[in-house]
């Protein structure tokens, strides 16, 4: 399986209100689901997810050959790092995810 990344772009400025974003709210429906069935991992993931796209990320085109099938998704990468004056005792560890999904007939599908 190999991945090819079209763009990757972010939108510099203030972030969008905590509602009224469709994309932020499955993020944050999903780290709830997540959450409850006790993934913390994948639950934070989404949490960093949701506040990228409040951020205004833009999505890019990321396409993922299977075989002799290419299946295109929207993605992006989230990056959280922590500030540097803390020490490390107290600094959660940096992270950096690749969130990605499928635009389907019935809504979103989320990788």
């Amino acid at each position: 399986m190999s991945g090819r990344v079209r763009r990757f772009a972010d939108h510099d400025g203030p972030p969008d209100s905590a509602s009224g974003n469709p994309l932020a709210d499955t993020f944050d429906a999903l780290s709830k689901a997540a959450g409850e069935y006790g993934d913390l991992a994948r639950s934070y993931g989404f949490i960093f997810a949701a506040l990228s796209v409040r951020s205004r990320v833009t999505p890019s085109r990321l396409e993922v050959q299977a075989g002799a099938s290419v299946r295109p998704y929207d993605a992006f990468v989230s990056s959280a790092h922590w500030d540097s004056t803390l020490p490390m005792t107290f600094r959660p560890p940096a992270r950096r995810s690749l969130i990605a999904w499928r635009r389907l007939a019935a809504g979103r599908r989320v990788s």
